[in-house]
């Protein structure tokens, strides 16, 4: 299994989910900024960013390998209600698409 890249509309709930606002430049980048902050911020989807805003959110995470799937990462995520794991060979899209499903209510 392999993650798809997220869309435009996915990324913008995430990082507001995460606490920013979005702001939209001409060139249709998202950029995005934390209340009371003057800075605007591109935020790709990697690990620094993941771990630095969104998976202090959960109440637990996991990065890990299968033997069965040598080149593959997975990823868990959890909050109260909720556990997802994902698998990619890019451990931060795993790791993405786990929060997004752990953080959906």
């Amino acid at each position: 299994m392999t993650c798809k890249q997220p869309t435009e509309a996915q990324i913008k709930e995430f990082w507001e989910w995460c606490g920013f606002e979005c702001y939209s430049t001409a060139l249709e980048d998202l950029w995005f900024r934390m209340p009371g902050d003057e800075s605007y911020k591109l935020l790709p989807i990697d690990l620094n960013n993941l771990f630095k805003y969104a998976v202090p959110k959960l109440d637990g995470f996991k990065l890990f390998a299968q033997a069965e799937c040598p080149d593959m990462v997975f990823a868990e995520a959890r909050t109260v209600n909720r556990y997802f794991k994902a698998g990619d060979k890019d451990p931060a899209l795993a790791l993405f698409w786990a929060i997004w499903e752990a953080k959906k209510k």
